[in-house]
């Protein structure tokens, strides 16, 4: 689905010569119980761009999407296009640009405390850097199109390929004209360690009620 918004915005970059800067912001939050919501957004807030003049290809964009279960959202400046998944450790690609460097993009370790998640994936944009060379734009391209990867975990990360530290919100500027990949750990506490000890509180505490109660009826039974 990106290759088909990337189009667009070259497309609109080409023809009208922008004087400002396009703006691809390409989103996956992830939550705790593996679902995740994937999102487009293309800005054109400062560019020349005149979107209605391609209305046309545009609506066939959005026909597209929603008939791969996105919902779309279109104003003067932005598209929108958001999509629910069900379980991120199923796939072994998000798109045709984003793909998994192993078997799945998010792979999982389970241990006796924690499970590990790793996210591995590859953001392949040579493709238009070849088309763009062949219509010598490659320079205009580079200099006029900024595509972001912005990745939400449910906890701070623990390592990631980007030198910002332990993070829940992280985001990759994608070089054009190159694989960029997008490496992430982060771990999540099991639940059944969570529960462990909320039900030995819980036997605890009915223990000692059923003393109490032991206790008081042996008492009553004295007078």
């Amino acid at each position: 689905m990106l290759k088909n918004i990337l189009k667009i915005v070259f497309l609109s970059i080409f023809v009208f010569l922008c004087s400002g800067c396009a703006t691809i912001d390409y989103t996956l939050s992830v939550n705790k119980d593996s679902s995740a919501t994937l999102e487009y957004l293309i800005n054109i807030a400062e560019t020349e761009i005149n979107i209605d003049m391609y209305s046309g290809i545009i609506d066939s964009i959005i026909l597209d999407l929603e008939a791969n279960e996105f919902v779309v959202k279109r104003t003067e400046n932005e598209i929108k296009a958001t999509k629910q998944i069900d379980n991120i450790l199923e796939l072994d690609e998000l798109d045709s640009l984003i793909k998994a460097n192993d078997m799945y993009i998010v792979e999982s370790e389970k241990g006796i405390f924690t499970t590990d998640y790793i996210f591995d994936a590859n953001i392949d944009l040579t493709g238009y850097s070849k088309t763009a060379k062949e219509m010598k734009l490659d320079k205009e391209l580079k200099e006029l199109l900024d595509i972001r990867f912005n990745l939400n975990l449910p906890v701070k990360s623990t390592e990631s390929n980007l030198e910002v530290g332990q993070a829940k919100n992280l985001t990759w500027d994608l070089t054009y004209g190159e694989k960029n990949i997008i490496k992430v750990e982060y771990s999540l506490i099991n639940i059944e360690i969570v529960l462990i000890p909320v039900f030995a509180v819980i036997i605890f505490a009915t223990i000692l009620i059923v003393i109490k109660v032991v206790k008081d009826k042996k008492q009553t039974v004295k007078f």
